[in-house]
């Protein structure tokens, strides 16, 4: 394993959560970026180039679902991980998600040390 450093993505409208957010992955080794909508997201993706997208699902404008299929189906990106949070759990919302390609998904309050340990499970040991 060379010295690159794992990229993640943290797409949320709560601009104070991906905050903390990034901080706690940059301190656990990740280079980190935020964006707070799935315009900004998509925009950010080829340029940041992320190893792993932690996705928000019910964001105004572009949700979740479609910056996910974005991702899957426009990037031509289906084996990233990308692990969905949603802080109104509905099974249809998570079925959805799922259908769209995301990997895993968490209801809200997350535990961001779980979080960090799933993206580093999800991630190939090389990447």
């Amino acid at each position: 394993m060379g010295n690159k450093r794992r990229r993640v993505l943290i797409v949320d409208d709560d601009t104070e959560l991906i905050n903390v957010m990034r901080i706690y992955f940059q301190r656990s080794g990740f280079e980190a970026e935020t964006a707070d909508s799935g315009q900004k997201a998509l925009k950010l993706f080829d340029s940041f180039n992320p190893d792993a997208v932690i996705l928000d699902i019910l964001m105004p404008g572009m949700d979740g679902v479609k910056v996910c299929k974005a991702i899957r189906v426009d990037k031509g990106n289906l084996t990233m991980p990308i692990i969905a949070l949603t802080g109104f759990h509905k099974e249809k919302t998570k079925e959805e998600i799922l259908e769209a390609g995301a990997n895993l998904y968490l209801t809200k309050p997350i535990d961001i040390s779980k979080l960090i340990k799933h993206i580093k499970d999800l991630m190939p040991p090389d990447a």
